[in-house]
């Protein structure tokens, strides 16, 4: 069975040092895509450069309230 992993922050820098690690035990343990929400406005570049180079991973552009500034909420 293949499965896809609903939320994972896999673009926060705590991966930084191991991310490849990371997403290959998932590819391992049966995980073979994975939606990667964004936190706040600023790391939307990062997250969809991450998820374009690899076929895997989409990105969700957005925001988390609890993090994002008041004039990223507009």
């Amino acid at each position: 069975m293949e499965l896809f992993d609903t939320h994972c922050h896999l673009d926060v820098e705590e991966f930084d040092e191991d991310r490849n690690e990371v997403l290959a035990a998932a590819r391992a343990g049966g995980v073979s895509e994975l939606l990667v929400p964004a936190v706040q406005r600023a790391t939307w570049p990062a997250l969809i450069r991450l998820c374009a180079g690899d076929a895997g991973l989409y990105p969700a552009l957005g925001l988390q309230i609890g993090r994002a500034s008041c004039r990223e909420r507009g």
